[in-house]
């Protein structure tokens, strides 16, 4: 099984291999990341997104917290037009916060994502909250003409790409800080990430999978795929 998590610097990758076994012509390009590359033109910052392509479909994965993703995906040659589904791990800004970018550039393409994913997520300290969620609703989804597709289980995007969520949560040693809230009216109660999901592609080797930032604790999330698949 292989992970992909948290790339370093924008890249793009060809051929995956794991061991001696080649998986595949699965192509990667790291739009956005906390630290770049050899492309000191391009801007990092906190966040992820990528754009996979599968041979089946293109999916951009995540999309940083700001303007400066799309940026980096024009300079980078990744059009709108390409794009077959919009998905996005949760509803954190710095996943989901430059959606609206893409959108304005002209992507249309489906939106997937779990359940819950526009339930206001924040950060509470003491007093304070904060707001982490991505800044955008439903509403602005139906306004832009855009298909919301949330996923329940398995949902498949092609005959060998799908996303996933409801992991079970085997691993007891991996838990959530309890600053992660999610407020409803004017209760605030913690936050269990049941709207993250991880991307799967089924080889002939193995199952690639792509997570964001594993809220619900990486081995929870592969244990799961791997009782699915």
């Amino acid at each position: 099984m292989l992970v992909r998590h948290r790339c370093r610097g924008i890249i793009i990758s060809g051929s995956l291999t794991l061991g001696d076994k080649k998986m595949g012509n699965i192509r990667i390009v790291t739009l956005m990341d906390n630290q770049n590359g050899e492309r000191k033109d391009l801007a990092a910052e906190h966040g992820l997104s990528l754009y996979i392509e599968t041979g089946y479909a293109n999916i951009l994965f995540d999309f940083g917290q700001g303007k400066h993703t799309y940026e980096n995906a024009a300079a980078l040659n990744i059009r709108p037009e390409r794009v077959d589904y919009g998905v996005c791990s949760h509803g954190h800004y710095d996943h989901g916060g430059g959606y609206p970018a893409f959108v304005e550039a002209g992507v249309r393409a489906p939106f997937v994502t779990g359940k819950g994913y526009f339930t206001e997520k924040y950060a509470v300290e003491d007093i304070r909250a904060t707001y982490l969620g991505v800044g955008f609703d439903e509403n602005f989804l139906e306004e832009k003409g855009i298909l919301h597709k949330e996923c329940s289980g398995v949902l498949p995007l092609s005959p060998s790409v799908s996303v996933m969520t409801g992991f079970r949560r085997s691993h007891s040693f991996e838990t959530i800080p309890e600053r992660f809230r999610l407020r409803q009216g004017e209760e605030w109660k913690p936050d269990p990430f049941d709207d993250e999901i991880c991307l799967v592609h089924q080889l002939k080797e193995g199952l690639f999978v792509l997570v964001g930032c594993s809220h619900p604790g990486i081995l929870n999330i592969l244990s799961s795929v791997q009782g699915q698949f």
